[in-house]
């Protein structure tokens, strides 16, 4: 997956990546217990804040990447350690300079703040009802 976001320059790759980065973030969302015991979960969310860190990554992508992100913190589908991981990406991402970057991170820091440990469901979610 990190060799995919690094080579993602062509608008081909780009929507390649993009489709696989929505599956991924679908499959963690609809199945986060089996998604934690595989693993899964942890490696998304550490390919994702390591592209969102990177300045090189391009912009169609990271909006992808702070939109699922963002739902996953959303949907409590991600442990407390990777939120953790998202909320420190997202605070070190805001840049000053880059108005389009800054919305973005910003928007992940409100996501961060406001799905806190404190606002988690009292379910497990493995308990959860999806119909």
């Amino acid at each position: 997956a990190n060799a995919a976001l690094a080579v993602a320059t062509s608008s081909r790759s780009i929507s390649e990546v993009v489709k696989s980065l929505h599956v991924a973030f679908l499959l963690v969302e609809k199945y986060p217990k089996q998604a934690e015991m595989l693993g899964l979960a942890t490696r998304l969310v550490h390919v994702c804040t390591t592209a969102v860190l990177r300045r090189s990554t391009p912009l169609p992508l990271l909006s992808v990447i702070v939109r699922g992100l963002g739902t996953l913190l959303m949907s409590f589908s991600v442990g407390g350690a990777q939120r953790a991981v998202i909320t420190r990406t997202a605070v070190r991402a805001y840049p000053e300079s880059d108005t389009v970057m800054s919305l973005l991170s910003l928007g992940l820091v409100v996501t961060c703040m406001y799905t806190g440990e404190d606002e988690a469901p009292h379910l497990d979610a493995g308990e959860r009802d999806d119909d």
